[in-house]
């Protein structure tokens, strides 16, 4: 069936009924923006954006195939719309602020960077997916063996330094430490690069080894490490390696059926805002009003600092014209010897905004986000310029991973890209940049030490052809 496939509802087309839903979001917001007198000009980019955004799965009908939910202009663009759009949408229908916005603080240039940072994203894809020849398919002999070895030693190593961590700062408020450049840093920064780079090389050999993303072994070192994560308080790192063993998963195991996909979504969500609530020393149990709005708070933080941004930006601070991104790319190296050459950072995109609005706690995190800094360089315009260059990116990826059999690291850079935007795009362009770039480069290195002059002897000849069967599909 072409198209986005139905919901286990007979006779509900998921399109159709998306784009209701966000008719009536969008027609809530515009009468909350009128019941609170918002200038004509925003009150009319509001109805802009919501009567756009309602098109938008009948596009995504059209391009994306029947039931690849992870297609770059389905699972990213939902993403981007939901984490932007909605908690915009709820602080003026509902005239409650979420996230630290308040209905007061939404303005006409904080939707236009909202909207057109959508806008970009799905032309850049767009374009990718028309230009762009999908590769080769192509087989790399590896000894698969060796690359689980590696990537379940890269796990281990992640839980004993998140454990070692979670006991050094026990007792200690979330956040304690957050702007810090020293040993503890640094072990951070090493911990959240192992949790990435070992379960997907995991992931990487088992589905060519025994036709599954993962051995029990694996899932209950995995286990050990999301216990861990969440006792130290924090969530967002375990998406990561979740999302990329779901993309492998559904792409050369079996499709993730839209039930799944449904309860992934509401457990995800429940869960974030029980973690939500636990940081604020609250009950995870609440009302339903309060977890909607723990949720949307946990996602919000890219409207939260794109809102801050425009309230200052070139009010209290011209445009920086690209100096972030130029920062940003200087700053590859690892943190200890970027801090050693050049001092801590300064004009980063987080550090940029920490100046500007006078933040100045080294026990709280700012934050940032990719509209809040393509905005702060390069005013309204960077918004819609900087995402389409992330949407060309992403097109690109995925074309370059269609038919492939994930034998080569360049075949895994879609996974990456999608599996990691949760995080990239609450950040500023250095970790946008360094949390694909560095899992990247080890990828590389470990595919490429394993790689065996002739094709390793293949477990059984069934999963051999159920390979050809699903590589076929793509």
């Amino acid at each position: 069936m072409g198209g986005l496939p139905r919901l286990p509802l007979r006779g509900l087309n998921v399109a159709p009924a998306a784009c209701v839903l966000i008719g009536l979001v969008g027609a809530a917001t515009v009468v909350g923006a009128l019941r609170a007198s918002m200038q004509t000009t925003t009150v009319a980019a509001l109805g802009a954006t919501f009567a756009a955004a309602s098109l938008l799965p009948f596009a995504i009908r059209r391009v994306a195939p029947g039931q690849n939910w992870f297609h770059p202009v389905l699972m990213p663009v939902a993403y981007l719309s939901l984490v932007l759009l909605a908690p915009l949408a709820y602080v003026v229908a509902t005239q409650r602020g979420v996230a630290g916005v308040q209905p007061g603080d939404v303005s006409l240039v904080l939707v236009c960077v909202l909207a057109l940072t959508v806008a970009g994203f799905v032309a850049g894809v767009l374009t990718s997916l028309r230009f762009v020849e999908p590769a080769a398919e192509e087989t790399i002999p590896r000894s698969w063996s060796r690359v689980l070895l590696c990537g379940r030693a890269m796990l281990v190593i992640a839980i004993a330094m998140r454990t070692y961590s979670t006991i050094r700062g026990w007792g200690t408020p979330y956040g304690t430490g957050s702007v810090n450049f020293g040993t503890s840093g640094t072990l951070q920064t090493l911990t959240d690069f192992l949790s990435v780079t070992g379960p997907a090389l995991v992931v990487l050999a088992q589905v060519r080894l025994r036709g599954a993303v993962a051995a029990p072994l694996d899932a209950v070192l995995f286990g050990v490490f999301c216990v861990m994560t969440l006792v130290a308080g924090s969530r967002g790192e375990l998406l990561v390696p979740v999302i990329f063993a779901l993309w492998v998963h559904h792409r050369n195991v079996s499709p993730i059926s839209p039930r799944a996909v449904v309860i992934g979504c509401l457990a995800v969500a429940i869960l974030f805002q029980a973690v939500q609530g636990a940081r604020a020393g609250e009950s995870p149990l609440t009302s339903p009003r309060d977890a909607i709005e723990r949720t949307l708070t946990s996602v919000g933080v890219p409207m939260q600092v794109t809102s801050l941004t425009a309230a200052n930006v070139p009010s209290q601070a011209d445009h920086l014209l690209g100096k972030t991104y130029y920062e940003s790319l200087a700053r590859q190296l690892p943190g200890a010897l970027a801090v050693s050459l050049w001092g801590p950072p300064r004009d980063t995109g987080t550090f940029a905004l920490r100046r500007i609005v006078g933040f100045d706690s080294l026990d709280a995190g700012l934050g940032f986000a990719l509209p809040a800094e393509s905005y702060l360089n390069y005013g309204v315009a960077g918004a819609l310029f900087i995402a389409l260059l992330v949407g060309l990116l992403f097109g690109y990826a995925y074309q370059k991973q269609a038919g492939a059999d994930l034998s080569r690291a360049s075949h895994a850079l879609y996974g990456f890209l999608i599996a990691t935007l949760p995080l990239s795009l609450r950040a500023d362009a250095v970790l946008q940049i360094k949390s694909v770039l560095y899992p990247m480069i080890a990828t590389t290195i470990v595919l490429g030490l394993c790689r065996l002059q002739r094709p390793e002897p293949s477990g059984s000849r069934e999963l051999a052809l159920r390979r050809t069967r699903i590589l076929g599909r793509r």
